[in-house]
């Protein structure tokens, strides 16, 4: 699932060069030191009664990549929030980067080991209708909370 999930994702950020150049022109102050990372967002609309089986994929195949793109440092944090009120969009994929460029040689690199990993995944597209990407540069924030350990 996840391999097909940064396909068609790597796909639609390079079918429309003009607007991922124009974002990574935007993201540009990032790299200087004057912004705190792009926050990614792929939404979809899915069939809810596969949300199931799209979670199961995603733990099984995605999570286990993205937190080994995490350990290597080529991304902060990535994960999926689904929907419990609201609109049709109900599954969204993040993840968090220093910049748009860090951000797609992670994503390729994703791409490439879910590909090699789980050539049969779930294809989210036979369960999801609609597909949109979003990224967002990020501005300041709180810091983390201290565990209670």
């Amino acid at each position: 699932m996840i391999r097909r999930i940064l396909t068609l994702t790597l796909v639609a950020c390079f079918a429309l060069p003009a607007m991922a150049f124009a974002q990574e022109e935007e993201a540009a102050a990032d790299d200087d030191g004057n912004g705190d990372g792009v926050f990614v967002v792929s939404s979809f609309k899915c069939d809810f009664t596969k949300i199931g089986d799209i979670n199961d994929s995603w733990e099984a195949e995605g999570l286990p990549i993205s937190q080994e793109l995490v350990d290597e440092g080529m991304i902060g944090a990535a994960g999926v929030f689904y929907h419990l009120w609201g609109d049709d969009w109900n599954v969204h994929f993040w993840t968090v980067a220093d910049d748009v460029s860090t951000f797609m040689a992670a994503f390729a690199e994703a791409n490439a080991r879910g590909a090699e990993r789980y050539p049969e995944g779930l294809n989210i597209f036979d369960v999801c209708t609609e597909h949109k990407d979003n990224i967002y540069q990020l501005g300041e924030s709180t810091e983390h909370g201290e565990d209670d350990d």
